[in-house]
């Protein structure tokens, strides 16, 4: 017997059972590519472990992050895509080796199209996913760099490991705007930088940047 998603928890027998006869537990490493720009989702994913990154990529190459897809999670534009037969709109990539429960997007369809547990799932997962893009599209449109970094940097505990170009992906900038504003706090004392790491020194600097308006 398989071990069900929490979000079968408190389903149906009917959808239970319907799981553990068609899901199928796939291994990803980190890296691998999931899902290409409009590529056809093959199957619906319910992570067990890890983590999977979705982010576009500009015409100019910068990248920004839409949304992570963790244990407890799924991807709605995967489900969109595989409810209205289209092409995937972004990039999925593995961030974190990731265990999972793969369902085919034949059998995903059918589900939806028969199960109100599976629909009201569906429709739970596009509102938490839209207020999550729509928090990312506040913060890169109104938000300070350095508010966003500092924050970023914070969350990392006493260490932040990562290039530049990973901060400039998270906060949604240039790299050369990332490394402008750390050259600043290096020099004002609040971190030291090495390479691949950013040791914080001044906590209270920092965490009175993310309270400036």
């Amino acid at each position: 017997m398989k071990i069900l998603p929490a979000l079968l928890q408190r389903a149906p027998t009917t959808e239970r059972s319907q799981f553990e006869a068609a899901a199928v537990t796939v291994k990803l490493p980190a890296g691998k590519q999931m899902l290409a720009l409009r590529e056809t989702p093959g199957v619906m994913a319910f992570p067990i472990a890890g983590a999977v990154r979705v982010y576009l990529v500009s015409r100019e190459g910068r990248e920004i992050t839409l949304y992570r897809i963790k244990p407890g999670g799924s991807c709605v534009l995967t489900a969109s895509c595989i409810l209205g037969g289209s092409g995937f709109p972004a990039l999925a990539e593995v961030e974190k080796e990731v265990l999972a429960w793969a369902v085919p997007a034949a059998v995903f369809r059918e589900w939806v199209a028969h199960s109100e547990f599976w629909r009201r799932y569906v429709f739970q997962l596009l509102g938490e996913r839209l207020a999550a893009v729509l928090a990312r599209l506040e913060e890169t449109s109104f938000e300070r760099v350095d508010l966003r970094l500092a924050r970023i940097l914070l969350s990392g505990g006493d260490e932040w490991t990562g290039t530049h170009q990973r901060l400039a992906v998270e906060v949604g900038t240039a790299r050369e705007v990332i490394s402008r504003v750390l050259e600043r706090w290096r020099s004002a004392g609040w971190i030291e930088t090495k390479r691949g790491r950013i040791k914080i020194l001044n906590r209270a600097a920092l965490q009175a940047q993310t309270s400036q308006a």
